[in-house]
């Protein structure tokens, strides 16, 4: 391979990294009222992950001006990684600004939506795994739809659970099939961590997995106030497992503390 084949390789792979990295958010998201913190780390120079978190508050007819923001939040992970699953997951962003509502409430009608046009082309080589979580302080209430994802963590009074709810196929398995929403109340200071199997599935270096059970144990004995504080205590152990800052896979880790009218730790 020639200089200036791998030149032009490296640029094309700078340009495809530019081009997903321009779909996470910039900054701490303009969401009122929530703690939250993100980390997003690709195997290779462009990754299958994403993530977005929106404020919705502005769609809600009459939402009380004194509460914190509803908000919406997608995470996704693209089966394999490098240019061709960052690129699904460009399509997957571009699909879901195009969604008007039309295919019911909640996140459920969003990955119905999604899913119908992944199939608007050419058999995909890919698969996609998605979550996309709602919550409506004015309700309190979180609603879940989980597109074969991993279940989110939620921490509230010092016990931890899955939310396991309403598990169902990936994006890109079945063009009509419509997905549907886990309604789960939710109060302020409900602790919630979101991740990509990246995480779980980091392998040290006689082969075992990080795991579901010790992320979950992790929360369960940390009791650092803040969702950057947990993060850090995450990747610390995280990153001691597999001996390094980068996995084999890519690795998306979202914390978030909800805010609202009652307060739970």
């Amino acid at each position: 391979q020639s200089y200036i084949e791998k030149q032009k390789q490296d640029n094309e792979m700078n340009i495809a990294s530019a081009v997903q990295l321009a779909l996470l958010p910039e900054r701490m998201p303009d969401v009122e009222g929530y703690d939250f913190f993100a980390m997003y780390e690709s195997a290779q120079a462009v990754g299958g992950d994403y993530y977005d978190l929106m404020r919705l508050s502005h769609r809600l007819e009459d939402y009380p001006a004194h509460l914190p923001d509803a908000f919406g939040l997608m995470l996704a992970d693209v089966s394999g990684h490098g240019a061709g699953a960052a690129m699904e997951a460009v399509q997957f962003d571009a699909i879901l600004r195009t969604y008007k509502g039309t295919e019911g409430a909640g996140p459920a009608g969003a990955l119905t939506y999604a899913n119908r046009h992944f199939f608007s082309r050419k058999a995909r080589p890919h698969f996609m795994t998605a979550l996309g979580f709602m919550h409506l302080p004015h309700q309190n209430e979180a609603r879940l739809c989980n597109a074969g994802h991993l279940p989110p963590l939620r921490r509230r009074a010092g016990k931890v659970e899955r939310l396991h709810g309403s598990r169902d196929i990936p994006i890109g398995i079945l063009r009509d099939h419509e997905f549907e929403n886990h309604i789960y109340d939710a109060i302020s200071g409900d602790l919630i961590v979101f991740y990509t199997d990246g995480i779980t599935e980091a392998r040290d270096n006689d082969g075992r997995e990080f795991g579901l059970d010790r992320l979950q144990n992790i929360l369960e004995r940390t009791r650092l106030g803040t969702p950057e504080a947990l993060q850090s205590t995450i990747l610390a152990e995280l990153h001691a497992h597999q001996g390094s800052d980068i996995g084999s896979d890519d690795q998306t880790l979202l914390v978030l503390r909800l805010g609202g009218v009652n307060e739970a730790r």
